[in-house]
């Protein structure tokens, strides 16, 4: 991969060949002691609910053995996996709970418990948290009726446990380019960038980075600074929705139709 994410051309993707009766989506990559880790969504279609698995990025041909680390009642899925303080945290989408619940691993990348309620009453989707400024910023996208491919939300608090509070000026992102969430916020360079999924034509169709020019409680702004769409050539050339990078791998997810 070329070292400048703006430039990558993806020409070196080693794709997931998966099964057809399931899929893996939302890549969040981790370093750790040598390792990269590779959380990712996994959904059987028979089943029709997602959960969370994880495998070493490494050796994307052995995806058969990726493990189940967190499996809920409800669907999950959008694993946002971070450390903070020498502790791996978790911060998945679980909208259709109606509550946003932080999970904190005993026995990292495994064991993954509730340590915290962040949102009660909310049905909110590819939830990210970012420590910035003396403050945690947490962006998502609410559900609605017309899905949540349309605005970008933001709360902030003192902690990470919370409480969150509205910042004032949000939605800070509204339309389908450059709304919803396609991965972790992450620095380059000094900069932070916000992925961000393109959904004009359809949903997930690009990914929008957004490079994030002020960030206080009392402002917000950004700038579109790339996009990255699929190509042509991939055997999931329909659309890319999610960004992840750790360990000098990048990781993104592709889309086609079922055979």
């Amino acid at each position: 991969m070329a070292a400048d994410w703006r430039k990558q051309r993806f020409d070196e993707v080693r794709w997931i060949d998966v099964a057809e009766d399931r899929l893996l989506a939302d890549p969040c990559l981790v370093a750790k002691d040598g390792v990269t880790w590779l959380f990712m969504e996994e959904l059987r279609f028979r089943e029709g609910k997602g959960f969370i698995s994880v495998m070493n990025a490494a050796c994307p041909e052995e995806w058969a053995n990726a493990e189940p680390v967190l499996v809920l009642p409800h669907h999950v899925s959008f694993p946002g996996v971070f450390e903070y303080r020498n502790e791996y945290f978790m911060l998945p989408e679980q909208s259709e709970s109606g509550r946003l619940v932080l999970y904190h691993s005993r026995a990292f990348p495994h064991d993954w418990q509730p340590c915290a309620t962040l949102l009660e009453d909310m049905v909110v989707a590819d939830p990210v948290l970012l420590e910035e400024g003396g403050y945690w910023w947490l962006f998502f996208s609410f559900c609605n009726e017309d899905g949540a491919d349309d605005n970008t939300q933001l709360y902030y608090a003192e902690h990470l446990d919370g409480p969150y509070k509205r910042f004032a000026g949000s939605p800070i992102h509204e339309g389908l380019k450059g709304s919803r969430m396609a991965g972790q916020v992450f620095r380059e360079n000094g900069k932070l960038i916000r992925p961000a999924q393109d959904c004009r034509r359809h949903y997930g169709e690009a990914i929008i980075f957004q490079e994030i020019t002020e960030l206080t409680p009392e402002s917000y702004s950004e700038r579109t600074v790339a996009r990255v769409g699929p190509r042509k050539d991939w055997p999931f050339n329909l659309g890319v929705h999610n960004y992840s990078r750790a360990g000098g791998i990048v990781a993104i997810d592709g889309f086609r139709y079922r055979r």
